[in-house]
């Protein structure tokens, strides 16, 4: 019985359109082909939520915004947003419509759990259905609320979805009061399922990955308290292609994931081992001395905001990266 596997991809901050997976995607078709000699049976698909944020970004003003604003170092860092790098208003402001637009963050929620629910509910049809989840950067916030709210309504009840992948997880520090990420009283239900009957977990396995040279999810750190045998936080050092610590593209080239996430996609025991990942680790290629210096700027924002918690703090960390044209 072959496994009919489908992989869902969410973007994060910046502009995005339905192309934004398919690097990612190239480079783990080709990664299994070279490791088992077998093509990647399974589908992709991009959920894509940049539109939403694009009808607001071409207003170009945050008067829309500003009402639903209360933390006041959030509205000092404001002061010269609009006058900034486009490149700068784009990524901040992306993560100010996430977290506090309650309009545009429904509408967000609303869109890709509609676009998920069928996907899961196909899971109840038969053992050979398999779904992973892949998200990055802003996008394990929005997967976290997406995820939540169909566990809220039931559709996760009858079949925990698989697996999902969290790259450069940052759902603790964009976590909202009355939903947090995984402290109570009331945890998202984006969590692994401990298969207690009363417990509502969503998930049946929980990967979160953090690039030990990527400053932007140092900020508050995703560090639940979870079973190891359910969650899975891997930290690494991975330094990919355009030396850009932060990108989709990086973190999939490091083994540290891209054997778990083929692993997730194919359930392949025979190919994806422990040694077998020992064995990439060994293969991958050092850094090239020219660009020490640019890897020595990453670890020094890394460690600078390591003990950071605050949203300011992440917007600073963005705006900083910006500043030493990092990106």
């Amino acid at each position: 019985m072959s496994t009919e596997t489908t992989v869902v991809f969410l973007h994060g901050m910046g502009k995005h359109d339905a192309t934004f997976h398919e690097a990612a995607w190239a480079f783990l078709q080709q990664k299994h082909e070279s490791l088992s000699g077998q093509p990647l049976k399974a589908k992709a698909i991009p959920f894509v939520y940049d539109d939403i944020f694009a009808s607001l970004r071409q207003a170009g003003s945050l008067a829309d915004l500003q009402p639903f604003l209360q933390d006041t170092g959030v509205l000092g860092a404001l002061s010269d947003l609009q006058s900034s790098d486009s490149f700068l208003y784009t990524h901040v402001l992306d993560v100010l419509i996430w977290r506090f637009h309650p309009q545009a963050r429904a509408t967000i929620i609303t869109k890709l759990a509609a676009a998920l629910s069928p996907l899961l509910v196909a899971l109840t049809e038969g053992a050979d259905r398999q779904l992973v989840v892949i998200a990055h950067s802003l996008g394990t916030a929005v997967a976290t609320d997406v995820i939540h709210l169909l566990a809220d309504q039931g559709v996760t009840d009858y079949k925990k979805l698989p697996a999902v992948h969290m790259l450069a997880n940052v759902a603790k520090v964009l976590e909202r009061p009355e939903l947090p990420a995984y402290n109570p009283p009331q945890p998202s239900l984006c969590r692994p399922w401990t298969m207690d009957p009363v417990d509502k977990g969503a998930l049946q396995r929980y990967y979160s990955y953090r690039n030990a040279f990527d400053p932007i999810p140092m900020v508050d750190a995703f560090r639940p308290e979870w079973s190891s045998r359910l969650f899975q936080n891997r930290v690494f050092k991975a330094w990919g292609a355009g030396v850009q610590p932060h990108d989709i593209f990086t973190y999939v080239q490091a083994p540290e994931v891209y054997m778990q996430l083929l692993w997730s996609i194919t359930l392949d025991e025979a190919t994806y081992t422990p040694e077998r990942e020992l064995q990439e680790l060994a293969a991958t290629s050092p850094t090239a001395a020219s660009s020490l210096g640019r890897q020595g700027a990453f670890q020094d924002l890394a460690q600078r905001f390591a003990d950071k918690t605050g949203l300011q703090d992440f917007m600073q960390v963005v705006q900083s990266m910006t500043n030493q044209k990092l990106w």
